[in-house]
């Protein structure tokens, strides 16, 4: 696989650990403590009735995260209010009161460090007032006196842009504030408005939607502002996560009349989230696109609402698959048989300098030595079963083939009875007392002591029996998976050694699947697959040639998997589709180990806390 030193000049975030929050579908990073890559291929949220209000109102100021957002001032219809409701994730409770009564204001920052800017008393306002979750004190005010614009930032580094301020009812102003003075910025908005939303910092900034504005996004970069891509809606007095950065930021409600809509930016363009419940006017947000609080609002025109609504977005994070470097095996090796998954394998017979019997157990970190088998033997012998209850066959010991098979307790082996046809190059799988061997070289005339063959053998945990047939004689082949004699794929085989055939427990049929890559010989995979879920990796390819291409089976079709480091045949195989090994193999002989982990998804998911 590539490594991000190779392609992390596009862009792609180094991070030790995952994102929990602003994780936006297609966005993708490099994991360098588990040395993965990881995306959002699907992402999708809900909306929940949160608790209630303790004063309704629209048209407020607001500011912090869903479960500690707050919200101050506004309209209580008729008049305004001063007052300020706390959330804790549970409930709201009352909290300091603003110095002066307004609204149409705007609001940023945290519960324990808000900013209100501006708003509509009896006439717009310059007012400025800071919050330090307890108290209001006054500010030096805004230059101008405005209602209706937008504030993004924090408490010491905000930006209050557009707004009416007579005889202007859409002003192109940009105000930026240090957390004691303000001034006005030279830059201005690409078009004037009121009624708008905002997210994000002093130096990376959205503004969207409003008064004249509809559907225009622009982008703050900290000293001007640039077109970003248009809202799906147009409309004004939405809600804003305003907590949210400028890459993934959300639009909720607004318009008159009042709409369901919600919206997400992903930095280039909006696109829809799930809507809300009730149409909504003139709400306030907090929190974050994947985390957000929704407050108050009206429909339009008239009441005032009491309500607050959550909403939680679930990234579905993919991994991809890769193959990584194992512990070396203790002997270089070839020809080797392998059973069980990956974190308790076990790895025996093959060839050194000679026909080894020895077995070596795998815990997913290191090897340890195991029992002996009775007869070292090697060239495509068969492996099934788990570590602590496999099943070898077939195979070379000393200078000709046998049909001879051994099982193992985890401890010793012992003799299992004899197949009925003595092979090599056969392909097997399946567990201890429910197993097959197929194929094969090892024909039974004496005058073709190699010719293919094209019988299966079933074993039940005591003997052999005869299974069907194939539908041509084969040997060499590139795969088996299988948990029983009653399931089971093979691929490859003879030529032209891409065809997949399936076993129903009677008889084989060709599926009609054919690998990616012609293979032979494979060097690894998923003996422990089933027969909709399998790896092939390495082995011979027409050329010849020894090679380090992988393929994954889902029942459907062949993919391409990510190629080994390593290119081998010979090798042997363990695991699953989803996590699996390939040890040794040739040429030359090799000792190492390469762990294949299939692509995973899981879900990004969040912790709610209900009230």
């Amino acid at each position: 696989m590539s490594t991000y030193r190779k392609i992390h000049g596009r862009s792609i975030q180094s991070v030790t650990t995952d994102p929990s929050e602003s994780v936006a579908e297609g966005q993708l990073w490099y994991n360098s403590s588990s040395d993965t890559f990881k995306t959002v291929v699907a992402s999708s949220g809900a909306w929940r009735s949160s608790a209630p209000l303790l004063v309704a109102r629209d048209a407020a100021g607001s500011a912090g995260t869903q479960t500690t957002a707050t919200i101050f001032g506004g309209n209580i219809n008729p008049g305004n209010t001063s007052a300020t409701d706390e959330y804790n994730g549970n409930g709201f409770s009352s909290g300091g009161a603003l110095n002066t009564a307004r609204r149409q204001t705007s609001g940023c920052g945290l519960q324990t460090a808000a900013l209100c800017v501006g708003g509509y008393t009896t006439a717009n306002a310059a007012n400025v007032e800071e919050y330090n979750g307890t108290s209001w004190s006054e500010q030096n005010d805004i230059p101008g006196v405005y209602r209706n614009g937008s504030t993004f930032g924090t408490q010491t580094a905000a930006l209050y842009v557009g707004g009416y301020s007579a005889p202007v009812p859409n002003s192109t102003s940009i105000q930026i504030y240090d957390g004691t003075n303000w001034t006005t910025s030279p830059a201005t908005l690409g078009t004037g408005g009121n009624a708008i939303s905002s997210t994000g910092t002093s130096t990376a900034g959205l503004v969207f939607g409003g008064s004249n504005r509809l559907n225009l996004t622009e982008e703050w970069n900290g000293s001007a502002m640039s077109t970003g891509g248009n809202l799906t809606t147009s409309k004004y007095d939405r809600g804003s996560a305003n907590q949210a950065p400028s890459e993934n930021a959300m639009s909720a409600g607004g318009g008159i009349p009042a709409q369901t809509t919600v919206e997400n930016y992903d930095g280039t363009s909006w696109s829809t989230l799930p809507s809300l419940a009730v149409a909504t006017n003139s709400l306030k947000g907090a929190g974050t696109a994947t985390s957000a609080m929704m407050m108050g609002g009206g429909p339009g025109a008239g009441p005032v609402f009491n309500t607050s609504t959550e909403f939680d977005k679930t990234a579905i994070i993919t991994t991809a698959a890769a193959w990584a470097s194992g512990a070396n095996y203790p002997a270089t090796i070839q020809d080797a048989a392998g059973s069980g998954p990956v974190t308790a394998a076990a790895i025996y017979g093959g060839y050194t300098s000679t026909y080894t019997n020895a077995t070596n157990e795998y815990d997913g970190t290191s090897y340890s030595g195991g029992g002996n088998m009775n007869t070292g033997r090697a060239c495509y012998q068969t492996g099934s079963g788990s570590q602590t209850a496999a099943l070898q066959a077939s195979g070379y010991a000393t200078s000709a083939h046998t049909n001879s098979s051994e099982e193992y307790n985890g401890t010793s082996w012992s003799e299992g009875n004899n197949l009925t046809y003595s092979r090599y190059g056969a392909v097997g799988g399946g567990v201890q007392t429910s197993s097959l061997i197929i194929g094969g070289a090892g024909g039974p005339s004496p005058s073709s002591p190699n010719a293919a063959l094209d019988k299966t053998e079933e074993y039940d945990g005591t003997s052999w029996t005869a299974g069907g047939d194939l539908p041509a004689a084969q040997a060499g082949g590139s795969g088996f998976s299988g948990t029983s004699s009653s399931s089971a794929i093979i691929a490859g085989f003879s030529p032209p050694n891409t065809v997949t055939l399936s076993y129903n427990g009677s008889s084989w049929t060709d599926v009609g699947h054919s690998l990616v890559q012609a293979v032979s010989t494979p060097a690894g995979g998923s003996q422990q697959g089933t027969s909709t879920a399998a790896v092939i990796a390495g082995g011979l390819t027409p050329a010849p040639a020894h090679t380090t291409f992988a393929q994954q089976y889902n029942g459907t079709s062949w993919v391409s998997a990510p190629s080994m480091s390593t290119a081998r045949r010979g090798g042997a195989a363990a695991g699953t589709a989803a996590s699996c090994l390939a040890v040794g193999g040739e040429s030359p002989q090799k000792n190492n180990t390469e762990e294949f982990t299939g692509e995973t998804s899981a879900l990004n998911v969040k912790t709610l806390t209900q009230s």
